[in-house]
């Protein structure tokens, strides 16, 4: 098992025999004592599993996740999709990056490719609360427009709202 299947994705819990027992083919049996000595070893307390240790990026494992669809039905055609993102793991940044898709376009149907603007996560500074109590799972999560990066495609001369414009090949 990897750290992701069996740490909540708040990266501050583990995640309950019963949990992890649902997406096992074999659910039959008794703990297995891997289990047993993850939760005595890295947790404060074994009662809620919370864990001993910060992880700062747990790697996602995301299996159950929809490709985006070509959807062309002519040549030279372009689609703006209304509100359809996408994740990606990105190399450079080590880091999941996650991208709002503009267009879709079959100009070249030997390269189909999609526009799409960079959004990274927003930092949440609230002033009025101390927020060194909470945990990952109780912030909320929120995304906001780059403002320009060295991912950048500068060529895309379109729409100038976007400041970060992403180009990748349909595949």
């Amino acid at each position: 098992m990897f750290l992701d299947q069996i740490i909540q994705p708040d990266s501050a819990f583990f995640k309950s025999w019963n949990e992890i027992k649902k997406s096992l083919h074999n659910k039959k049996g008794p703990i297995p004592l891997w289990y047993k000595h993850m939760i005595n070893q890295y947790t404060l307390n074994p009662n809620n599993l919370r864990l001993n240790f910060e992880l700062l990026h747990l790697p996602q494992q995301t299996l159950h996740v929809k490709r985006p669809k070509k959807d062309f039905n002519s040549l030279n055609q372009t689609i703006c999709p209304r509100n359809f993102w996408a994740h990606f793991w990105s190399p450079s940044v080590k880091d999941i990056t996650y991208r709002k898709i503009l267009s879709k376009d079959n100009h070249n149907p030997n390269s189909p490719m999609m526009i799409m603007e960079y959004w990274v996560p927003c930092p949440i500074i609230d002033n009025s609360k101390d927020t060194r109590g909470h945990t990952p799972n109780s912030c909320p999560n929120l995304l906001q427009p780059c403002e320009g990066c060295s991912l950048h495609y500068p060529y895309y001369i379109a729409n100038l709202r976007p400041k970060c414009i992403l180009v990748f090949a349909i595949d």
